[in-house]
């Protein structure tokens, strides 16, 4: 009895394995083995087979958002942004005040309605430097020339013994203020360099030093130079002590001098200034001044010619006198 019944369970399962394998089994690419749940051993190996299955249709598709722009929009090509100020003095105790700030940047200017005509701009707008640069400075170029401007005006108190603290950064407390400006000129003196009130702030007009520079290098030191002058006067020490133009301190300064690394101000400028307050303001009767600056040192054509002539004439005579012995 239990070997019939082992017959029959065969023929039961050969027919169901004979049944699935005519239907098919729903899998795509898959193995189909019939029932899976008992695996029989020793039955027929599992074969592949291509399975029906229903077309669900396109798929909507979703694009991705677009990825954020990481280029940074371009600044507008009239915008001029001026480099970052520059100290000449770092050792400045903290919460200290500098004796002068050197405005080589934008307004408000101090004292412009008294001390300048129209509306003055900053020292890299003006036209005449223009033709210095080889068109408007660059970033790098005003940087370059305000550090420079800075340290040559404080070297200029240097080689005199005179200790001032000097910065362009209008963040910082400073007890005056001297502004290199463009486009503009002193109402009553129009060819002046600068004009400064005595005891208070004043103005360097650089139009007037770059028609007189050949060079940036001499427009720098013309600057500085000036600079140190209406320092002077802001110090509260006015121009009495030297009229030959050699010396800072003149109010007609020669060219020579103004171009000169070693410029100084006289024996007298230097001892009024070693015994002044800097950081003292006058707080009535402003009075200004200004400094003009005297012709570069070449000679006329009329005086080469001159020369020329008594070179010639002098030369002759000496021909003259060779023959004659």
């Amino acid at each position: 009895m239990t070997v019939m019944k082992a017959v029959v369970r065969g023929i039961l399962i050969a027919s169901l394995a004979s049944t699935s394998a005519q239907a098919g089994s729903m899998i795509f690419l898959g193995v189909s083995s019939g029932d899976s749940s008992s695996p029989d051993p020793t039955g027929p190996a599992p074969s592949l087979r291509l399975g029906t299955f229903s077309d669900p249709g396109p798929t909507a598709f979703t694009p991705m958002a677009p990825a954020a722009s990481v280029i940074p929009p371009a600044s507008s090509p009239a915008t001029f942004t001026p480099p970052p100020p520059s100290v000449a003095n770092p050792l400045l105790p903290p919460g200290g005040s500098y004796d002068a700030f050197i405005n080589l940047g934008t307004g408000p200017y101090l004292d412009s309605a008294s001390l300048t005509t129209g509306n003055p701009q900053p020292w890299y707008l003006g036209t005449s430097v223009d033709r210095l640069f080889g068109g408007l400075p660059s970033i790098q170029q005003v940087a370059a020339f305000d550090q420079t401007v800075l340290q040559r005006a404080q070297q200029t108190f240097g080689l005199s013994g005179i200790p001032v603290t000097l910065t362009n950064d209008p963040n910082a407390p400073a007890a005056h203020t001297i502004s290199v400006v463009s486009q503009t000129s002193n109402p009553t003196v129009g060819g002046a360099l600068g004009m400064t009130y005595l005891g208070g702030n004043g103005f360097q007009y650089i139009d007037t030093a770059a028609n007189s520079a050949t060079s940036v290098d001499q427009l720098e030191w013309i600057v500085a130079h000036n600079l140190a002058h209406e320092l002077m006067l802001a110090f509260n020490v006015p121009e009495v002590h030297d009229q030959s133009g050699q010396f800072i301190d003149s109010p007609n300064a020669s060219w020579s001098m103004m171009t000169s690394p070693t410029a100084t101000f006289s024996p007298g400028a230097v001892a009024d200034l070693l015994s002044k307050n800097f950081q003292a303001t006058s707080s009535a009767g402003l009075n200004p001044s200004a400094q003009l600056l005297g012709p570069p040192s070449v000679p006329e054509p009329s005086a080469w010619m001159l020369w020329a002539a008594i070179g010639s004439t002098a030369l002759m005579a000496g021909k003259l006198r060779h023959h004659s012995g």
